[in-house]
């Protein structure tokens, strides 16, 4: 399924919104489009993306030695940063691809949402 970071040229019509993270494991993308394909999604648009460390792993291994007041030591660390991946998408149908019952039920549910916010 093809995630598009800047607005398709192609018209189409916003049928859900996404909020999907990494989980323990994997990448936001792949759970938005499982979702997405669930709910018959043509596309995704990628609305906003956040990565927020939430701790670090790491070791060290080496040796010292200690000698008449002088030590030595050498060795080598290594460190990984591990992110909290949040991910916003707008789950999108072509709109030229939609069934005349489903284009009427849009319009109808945009003109009650009008008339409530008058």
């Amino acid at each position: 399924m093809k995630v598009y970071t800047t607005f398709p040229s192609r018209p189409y019509v916003v049928i859900g919104l996404i909020a999907a993270t990494n989980k323990l494991f994997g990448n936001p993308k792949t759970h938005a489009v499982e979702l997405a394909k669930k709910v018959g999604a043509d596309a995704l648009l990628l609305i906003d993306y956040n990565r927020i460390p939430v701790g670090t792993t790491g070791n060290w291994y080496g040796t010292h030695n200690y000698f008449s007041g002088y030590g030595s030591s050498w060795g080598s660390m290594n460190s990984r940063i591990h992110y909290r991946v949040i991910a916003q998408y707008a789950a999108i149908r072509w709109f030229l691809g939609l069934n005349l019952a489903f284009a009427l039920e849009i319009l109808c549910f945009s003109k009650n949402v009008e008339k409530t916010r008058r």
